[in-house]
């Protein structure tokens, strides 16, 4: 005769917003941005082959935001993929 079977407790993965991106040009995860709110401007670099430059951005916007702008930058640069 057993006890009364207990639920099994599930636990909720909450997930966050990554800090550290993937580089397009080296295709590392090393891609930083730093922000500067006084002037709406972010600075994108990447610690490995050291690509970087300089997004401006709407004030609402987050991390996320700025380095899919810097992709959208890097695929116009690079032309359409095949």
């Amino acid at each position: 005769m057993g006890g009364k079977r207990r639920r099994k407790i599930i636990k909720r993965i909450v997930k966050r917003i990554p800090s550290i991106f993937i580089c397009p040009y080296c295709g590392n995860r090393s891609i930083t941005i730093e922000v500067n709110e006084e002037i709406n401007e972010a600075f994108v670099k990447c610690g490995k082959c050291g690509a970087n430059d300089t997004i401006k951005y709407a004030p609402p916007s987050e991390e996320v935001d700025i380095y899919n702008k810097f992709m959208d930058k890097y695929y116009k640069k690079a032309g359409p993929l095949k």
